[in-house]
């Protein structure tokens, strides 16, 4: 086995620890998945104990990033866990149409609530998530239009909102003359990939949604595609009796899609240890940053320095996900780029990759 120089490793170590990584990726990170609120009538302490169940179930949703663990969670359990798991509450007034609003927020401890699901089996998705770029047309009188950015649309702000519930990164476009002039609404109709990606491009998402929506009598259809920048991922499509509900369905499909990619189990043993190459590093910030960003990835469980050579770091990386959910995460990071070579530095390694930042 290879070994770090006595001279490198210490500093190495180091550096991995006393530098923040969030200047490399912080714009993938997703905040607040622990905390969630419902609304309340009053702030009494019988109410309070019970929405608590209520709000860890919104929580977990976010953990998760899908319903499913329902069939696995009765609602019983919830209530008794809720208690225990929560570290701290508190209540916001907003203004409301028709007055004010009266909202109890509480925010549960990651690491127990992880330990508890990974107990009854239940796969967590981490903070670091990918960026969803949704590309939706709606028709509607015979006109149609792609919903943009606009603080001041209710379907916008709904299809953000039905993103956050599960946690989704969403974006959408800005629709100004950069977006008009790249993409034809027509294109985008008949889920034409090849013109809708060049016009993503400027926005640089993981991963670009594909929709249209149009009446069925006093219905609403969704259809979708979800795709990345080589294949489609996903499709599906719902009827429902608002445009709203038809997103919601749509936008809880495709985060359940993307959550069987990423969730791993927490606490899990190692099920894999592989050595990885990353090159073109070119000082210690350079080195350390690579090596906390790999050891902060959800499905490793330890990543430590093999050999250093010049602008080359060989990392064994053990994993309790698989081999695929690594390579899922590995491409979120726009600070490595795969050059999937085999064989370095006299060793096999599972794939290479090249530094970018």
């Amino acid at each position: 086995m290879y070994r770090m120089s006595r001279v490198w490793l210490p500093v190495l170590l180091w550096l991995s620890c006393m530098l923040s990584i969030e200047s490399v990726w912080a714009e993938r990170r997703v905040e607040g998945l622990y905390q969630s609120s419902v609304p309340v009538a009053d702030q009494s302490q019988a109410l309070r104990e019970s929405m608590l169940a209520s709000i860890l179930a919104g929580v977990i949703d976010k953990v998760t990033g899908r319903s499913g663990w329902r069939a696995q969670l009765p609602d019983s359990e919830l209530a008794a866990w809720a208690p225990s798991l929560m570290e701290e509450y508190s209540y916001q007034r907003r203004s409301a149409e028709n007055g004010e609003s009266l909202n109890l927020s509480a925010r549960f401890s990651e690491a127990l609530l992880s330990a508890r699901l990974a107990e009854r089996g239940i796969p967590v998705w981490g903070t670091i998530r990918p960026t969803v770029l949704v590309w939706l047309a709606v028709e509607n009188d015979g006109v149609r239009q792609i919903l943009s950015e606009n603080p001041e649309d209710l379907t916008a702000q709904t299809l953000l909102a039905f993103g956050g519930r599960w946690g989704l990164p969403l974006q959408l476009p800005l629709m100004d003359l950069d977006d008009r002039n790249a993409l034809n609404p027509s294109d985008l109709w008949g889920f034409f990939v090849d013109a809708v990606q060049p016009a993503s491009q400027r926005y640089q998402p993981q991963f670009s949604l594909l929709a249209r929506a149009f009446r069925q009598g006093s219905r609403w259809l969704v259809q979708w595609k979800l795709v990345d920048s080589l294949r489609e991922v996903g499709s599906g499509e719902n009827v429902q009796g608002s445009l709203e509900l038809a997103l919601g369905e749509m936008v809880t499909a495709v985060a359940s899609t993307l959550s069987q990619r990423y969730a791993v189990m927490a606490g899990a043993q190692v099920s894999d240890q592989i050595l990885i190459e990353v090159t073109q590093l070119q000082n210690y910030e350079d080195y350390a940053r690579c090596l906390k960003m790999i050891s902060s990835l959800a499905p490793v469980s330890n990543a430590a320095p093999v050999l250093l050579a010049g602008d080359r770091l060989i990392i064994q990386v053990s994993l309790t996900g698989s081999l695929e959910q690594f390579a899922e995460y590995l491409s979120l990071r726009p600070a490595l780029a795969d050059e999937g070579r085999q064989n370095a530095q006299g060793m096999t390694v599972w794939r290479s990759y090249r530094w970018e930042r």
